[in-house]
């Protein structure tokens, strides 16, 4: 198993940016995998909800931030 970040090396302030999180499993089981992004005072996180973007693309999250179980 490993995992690759991909994103900017750098951001301007008040920029959007999006980082893509990849994990790649190549054992013969399924696993959970939890990723987590902690918060800050220095950025938000942008949550973009595909299902509903027509009424609703985005919400700002604060606070850490955690993406769910892959199996």
């Amino acid at each position: 198993m490993y995992i690759t970040i991909q994103g900017p090396n750098y951001a301007k302030v008040g920029e959007h940016i999006s980082l893509r999180i990849s994990v790649f499993n190549f054992w013969d089981e399924a696993m959970d995998v939890l990723i987590t992004l902690p918060g800050s005072d220095d950025y938000q996180f942008v949550e973009l909800n595909f299902e509903s973007a027509s009424e609703n693309p985005v919400t700002i999250v604060e606070g850490t931030h955690q993406v769910g179980s892959i199996p």
